[in-house]
């Protein structure tokens, strides 16, 4: 099921222990993990993990993509690696700093993309837009999943107490059972899901100002948060293309979601 419009016409959790095998090294400071690392020269896919998750939640990708692939996972502050620092809780100070730490990886002649989950999608739009505010070379691609369309954003201050922010992730089932019983890991870890869920809810975004990218959106057909119908409004985001597609899985897609995912991705990459 697949839903086309051109415009004019209309999870890994922080909470996660790291993987047995470890990430390659930090690349770009401490802003991406190049996840394939000796692989020969490819469009460049960064991948930005949804409210909570980090670089790890990336790790299987290679395995699924091309070779003419490159990906690399954007590990923010206050999850895995970075957790001695304090998450962002604002959007405009974030894709400021992810300009400046990524610049040496988007300033070379290779062509990159972005991919979002969720949260990554919103930070992925607002990256692009702060690249080409500063005259920068923009994404050939914005892939985005499980995410609601910024216009129907309502920003609202977040205030709700720990317990609600366990019982979020719990809701999205990216998290160890284990892992939400544990108060010492919690007391570590909750402050990033709150500053991550208060920079979603308190972020306005712009009315009219679409990028010059074309963006491919990916909603699961079970996901009561972020529906096919939530996610179709991406379209107004951009001048330059946009395609939906409808796919298995609720919030976070199923293995089968996920594969037909970064197919589509692969696709839009390569042709």
């Amino acid at each position: 099921m697949a839903d086309r419009t051109e415009p004019g016409n209309a999870a890994d959790s922080p909470l996660n222990k790291p993987p047995a095998r470890s990430l390659p090294t930090l690349t770009a400071g401490r802003w991406a993990r190049r996840l394939r690392p000796g692989s020969g020269p490819g469009i460049r896919l960064f991948c930005f993990p949804y409210a909570g998750g980090g670089a790890s939640m990336f790790r299987d990708w290679p395995v699924r993509l091309p070779p003419s692939v490159d990906p690399y996972a954007v590990q923010l502050p206050g999850r895995e690696g970075r957790l001695a620092e304090p998450a962002y809780d604002r959007m405009a100070p974030l894709v400021d700093a992810l300009a400046d730490g990524l610049a040496p990886l988007l300033a070379g002649p290779e062509p990159y993309a972005f991919a979002g989950i969720s949260m990554g999608a919103k930070v992925a739009l607002e990256l692009t837009r702060v690249l080409r505010d500063r005259g920068r070379p923009l994404p050939r691609l914005l892939g985005v999943a499980s995410c609601t369309a910024p216009s129907l954003n309502a920003p609202l201050p977040w205030t709700e107490p720990d317990e609600k922010i366990v019982d979020y992730m719990r809701s999205m089932g990216a998290t160890p059972a284990e892992v939400l019983i544990d108060e010492d890991l919690l007391d570590l870890l909750v402050p990033t899901m709150r500053a991550d869920l208060t920079l979603l809810s308190v972020h306005e975004y712009p009315a009219d100002d679409p990028v010059d990218v074309p963006i491919h959106a990916f909603a699961g057909l079970d996901d009561p948060e972020s529906s096919p119908e939530r996610m179709r409004p991406w379209a107004v985001e951009t001048r330059a293309g946009f395609r939906l597609d409808a796919l298995p899985g609720d919030h976070l897609l199923s293995p089968e979601g996920e594969r037909r995912m970064l197919d589509l991705i692969a696709a839009d990459l390569t042709t």
